[in-house]
């Protein structure tokens, strides 16, 4: 399949914590012709570059078509939830094809995965500029991702944690629980500011979620003006449950947007305790104003210091995908071997 010339070196990782929005955002981004959006999480910065880094190619290939190829699993049975049906033989064979026409750098082993996935569901096309990896916290590896690829963009999903808490399901009796997630909220936000006062707005866009479901056209139209990216050309259809690219067909309707709607934005306001929503805040009033996101809790001095005795005491069990996995060399520098 022919290629645009610039689409190897032209990612777009979509950053923030699970449960921030990165699906709806996979869905808008999935509307633009010029857009390949991947399907599946890979995982590449927690799961295959730490295993890779002392490996061999030789010793790398059959670990990413465990991990990487994971989007057209082998065995059905054990397919993850985001799996699309595909041919697992010809996925290796063409992944295997573009990884040795290239140099086989670490970089290397993501774009080919992706571009061969596309390629065997007949997705990939010569239109296309920029493919899409949905892989949450990949803010946390800004460093590599601007070091490994010259083009890459950055978009950092925040959301309102309270609302994040409240979607994750938690154990909510356990005071270290919430420690737990405010630590992992705490480390995403952060990061998503301090990458874009690293590397600039022309490399990094922070999204919230709020914004996006409240004023989706609006939103879309600025992710695209940041891309380069014309507005004109987006898919006139509805936004449906599945991807236009892996799935074909959608809801139908009038409206573009009709699919995305601001009802759960302030659903934590009955979900959660009134002692959960205290406790968040006395974790993160800081960080959530960085955000606009105001506290409706106002504890004394001395009732936020009890409220925070139990920070000392978080699990060593995380939550969602990828943090147990971020070393601080993963998240920081850029510099590790390629």
């Amino acid at each position: 399949m022919p290629l645009s010339p610039e689409i190897e070196d032209r990612p777009v990782f979509l950053g923030g914590i699970p449960r921030s929005g990165g699906a709806v955002l996979c869905r808008l981004l999935d509307r633009h012709p010029d857009l390949l959006v991947h399907p599946c999480q890979t995982g590449f910065f927690s799961t295959f570059v730490p295993a890779a880094a002392k490996l061999t190619n030789d010793q790398r290939i059959p670990l990413a078509e465990r991990t990487l190829l994971r989007c057209a699993p082998e065995d059905r049975d054990d397919a993850p939830a985001d799996a699309v049906e595909l041919d697992h033989a010809a996925v290796r064979k063409r992944f295997s094809e573009r990884l040795l026409g290239s140099t086989m750098l670490l970089s290397d082993y993501l774009s080919s995965a992706i571009l061969s996935i596309a390629d065997v569901s007949g997705t990939l096309n010569e239109r296309q500029r920029l493919w899409v990896e949905p892989t949450s916290f990949s803010e946390l590896h800004a460093g590599r991702i601007f070091e490994w690829w010259r083009h890459a963009r950055l978009i950092q999903i925040v959301r309102d944690p309270r609302a994040v808490f409240a979607a994750a399901q938690r154990p909510f009796g356990e005071a270290s629980s919430i420690a737990a997630f405010a630590q992992e909220w705490l480390t995403s936000a952060r990061r998503a500011r301090r990458n874009l006062s690293t590397f600039g707005e022309g490399r990094c866009l922070t999204v919230h979620y709020e914004q996006l479901v409240r004023a989706p056209a609006t939103q879309f139209s600025q992710i695209l003006a940041f891309l380069g990216l014309e507005a004109g050309r987006v898919d006139p259809q509805p936004l449906g449950g599945a991807g236009r690219q892996f799935a074909p067909g959608r809801t139908a309707g009038d409206e573009q947007f009709a699919q995305i709607g601001a009802s759960a934005v302030d659903a934590w306001k009955s979900e959660l305790q009134p002692a959960q929503i205290a406790l968040l805040e006395a974790h993160l009033a800081d960080e959530m104003r960085a955000h606009v996101y105001e506290p409706i809790t106002s504890p004394s001095p001395l009732r936020r210091m009890r409220l925070l005795a139990d920070r000392f005491m978080i699990p060593t069990r995380r939550h969602g995908r990828g943090m147990k996995s971020a070393k601080p060399s993963d998240r920081d520098s850029g510099k590790a071997t390629r």
